[in-house]
C-alpha cells in the first residue's frame, strides 16, 4: 500500500517486472534493466509532487520500447502469456514514464514518439500482417461479402453525431474555457450513459435471447479513454464540439452466427433507431481484416411507467444519484467534473427534453470474436498513433483490471433493488470496437415516485460528493 495525493492505494493483483519474467527473444541485459526501471518508476515514487519524473535518454527509451516490442508477440498464441501484457500496460500506462518524455525537452519527446511508432507500433502492425492470410481465406471460403455485405447499405458510414441530442448542453458560462467545457460535456454524457446503461443492456439481452444470440455487455467508456479518442480522432474540430462525435460511450457487443437476423431485430425494436452502419463485410478489400458490423442506434430509454424518459425525471431519480457516484468512482482522477456536469444538465431549457443517446452495438460472428481475443491487444498499438494515446489506453486497462479484483463492477448498470451494492455478473473484458485498420499504410430508469411524494423537492445534484475516491493505481 502506498500514499498518492494523500490517498491510500494498493496494487491488488500480482504483477511481475521485466526482470522477473523470462527474457523475450532478442533482448539483452541492458534492455531488461531499463524496462525494469520504467516498470518500477511509478512504484518507487510514493507521492506525486509534480517534480519526480525519471529522465530517460534516447538509449533508455529505445531499450524500453525494444523490450515491450519483443514481449508483445508472447501475449498471443501460441504462448498466450498474459503476464507480459500486464507488464507492458503497466510500463506504458505509467504517468511518470509518459512524463519522462513529455517534460524532458522537445528532442527527447520527439525521439520517444518516434521510437514508439517505429519499434512498438510497427511490431503490432507486423503481427497483424501475419494473420492476414487466415482472415482472407475464411472470408472468401464462406462468401461473407455476398452473404452479409448488403446489411445497412443505405446507412453505411453516414454522418452522425450527438449534436441533435445533447445540443441543449450549451456553455452558459462565458468564463469557462473551451477545453474545460469539452471535458464537462463529455462527463455529462458519461453520467447519462451510466444512468441508462442497465436498461440499454436489458433491451439488447431481450433481443439476443429472442434469436439465440449471445450478449457481451460492457462498461461505459471512461473519461480517459474518451479524451484519448477526442485527441487523436477529432482534433481538427473546435474543442467545445468534439464530444458530440463520441458515439460509443454507451455500447455493447452481440455474437451471432447469422448477423442478418440480429440486425433486423435491432431495426424493429421501438427503443432503437438505427442511424449509421459500418459494415466491413461490404468491401472485399477488407477480407484480410477482422470483420464486424458496427451499428449506431439512438437509444430512447423509458421511465418506470413506460413513458419516454425526460431529463427532469432522470435527474430526480435514485438511479441518477447512483450514476453520479459511479462516475466519480470509475473516473477517480476526473471526479470533480461530475459536479459541473450535473449543473450543466440542470439547465431549465433541458428539463422537458427526452433523454436519448447515440450508442454503438457491435455485431460479431463467433469465429471473428474468437480471433478478436487474439488481435485486440496488438490492435491497441495500431489505433494509438502516439505515445499519449497508448498511455491513456494502457492506463485505462490497468484501472479496469485492478478495480475488477477489488470491486465487482456491474456492466448492466446497478442492482435492481436500487441499492449501492455491486452485482457480480462475471463481467468479460470491455468491448472496444476493433475498427479495420489498413496495416499496409501507415434496470430500467425509475422516477422513484414514492420518494418524491414523501420528501420535499431537492436540488438536482443531491448525490454524495466524495473528496477523492479511493483508487487502486495512481493515475493522471
Amino acid at each position: 500500500t502506498q500514499s498518492t495525493w494523500g490517498i491510500e492505494c494498493s496494487l491488488s493483483f500480482a504483477m511481475l517486472s521485466p526482470a522477473e519474467l523470462p527474457s523475450p527473444p532478442g533482448c539483452n541485459s541492458s534492455d531488461i534493466e531499463n524496462a525494469t526501471k520504467a516498470f518500477e518508476n511509478q512504484l518507487s515514487d510514493g507521492r506525486w509532487d509534480g517534480k519526480k519524473y525519471a529522465a530517460y535518454d534516447g538509449k533508455q527509451w529505445q531499450a524500453v520500447m525494444k523490450w515491450c516490442a519483443a514481449a508483445l508477440p508472447l501475449c498471443i498464441p501460441p504462448e498466450s502469456d498474459k503476464r507480459y501484457a500486464e507488464t507492458i500496460k503497466h510500463i506504458l500506462g505509467n504517468w511518470n514514464t509518459y512524463n519522462a518524455a513529455r517534460y524532458s525537452n522537445a528532442a527527447v519527446e520527439w525521439q520517444a514518439e518516434h521510437l514508439y511508432s517505429t519499434i512498438l507500433r510497427q511490431k503490432a502492425i507486423d503481427m497483424m500482417i501475419v494473420l492476414e492470410p487466415e482472415f482472407t481465406q475464411h472470408f472468401q471460403e464462406n462468401g461473407l461479402h455476398e452473404k452479409l455485405g448488403h446489411l445497412g447499405k443505405e446507412l453505411h458510414d453516414t454522418h452522425t453525431t450527438q449534436s441533435g441530442i445533447f445540443e441543449p448542453l450549451k456553455n452558459t458560462k462565458s468564463e469557462v474555457n473551451a477545453t474545460r467545457y469539452r471535458d464537462v460535456r463529455t462527463m455529462a454524457m458519461i453520467v447519462v450513459a451510466t444512468a441508462i446503461n442497465r436498461q440499454f443492456q436489458e433491451v439488447l439481452e431481450q433481443i439476443s435471447r429472442s434469436i439465440g444470440a449471445q450478449l457481451q455487455p460492457t462498461n461505459v467508456k471512461t473519461m480517459n479513454r474518451a479524451r484519448m479518442k477526442i485527441h487523436e480522432d477529432y482534433a481538427s474540430h473546435p474543442e467545445e464540439i468534439r464530444p458530440q462525435f463520441l458515439l460509443d460511450i454507451l455500447r455493447a457487443g452481440i455474437i451471432q452466427e447469422q448477423p442478418e437476423e440480429l440486425f433486423h431485430a435491432i431495426e424493429n425494436h421501438p427503443q432503437l433507431k438505427v442511424v449509421r452502419v459500418k459494415n466491413t463485410y461490404s468491401d472485399p478489400k477488407n477480407a484480410n481484416q477482422l470483420q464486424q458490423i458496427l451499428v449506431n442506434v439512438i437509444f430512447s430509454p423509458v421511465d418506470d411507467r413506460g413513458n419516454p424518459l425526460t431529463f427532469q425525471t432522470l435527474l430526480k431519480s435514485h438511479r441518477f444519484k447512483l450514476a453520479c457516484e459511479e462516475a466519480q468512482r470509475v473516473n477517480a482522477e476526473n471526479w470533480f467534473f461530475v459536479d459541473e456536469a450535473v449543473e450543466l444538465m440542470s439547465w431549465p431549457k433541458l428539463r422537458n427534453d427526452y433523454v436519448r443517446m447515440v450508442s454503438e452495438i457491435q455485431l460479431y460472428q463467433p469465429w471473428y470474436f474468437e480471433k478478436r481475443k487474439i488481435t485486440h491487444f496488438p490492435y491497441k498499438f495500431i489505433r494509438s498513433k502516439t505515445l499519449y494515446g497508448i498511455f491513456h489506453d494502457c492506463m485505462h486497462e490497468q484501472q479496469q483490471v485492478q478495480e475488477s479484483s477489488s470491486f465487482d463492477r456491474n456492466p448492466i448498470g446497478f442492482p435492481s433493488d436500487g441499492s449501492d451494492a455491486p452485482v457480480d455478473v462475471n463481467n468479460n473484458e470491455s468491448i472496444e470496437a476493433d475498427a479495420p485498420v489498413d496495416v499496409n499504410s501507415n434496470e430500467s430508469i425509475e422516477a422513484d415516485s414514492n420518494a418524491e411524494q414523501s420528501q420535499p423537492a431537492q436540488p438536482h445534484n443531491t448525490y454524495t460528493r466524495k473528496a477523492q475516491p479511493t483508487r487502486c493505481c495512481r493515475v493522471m
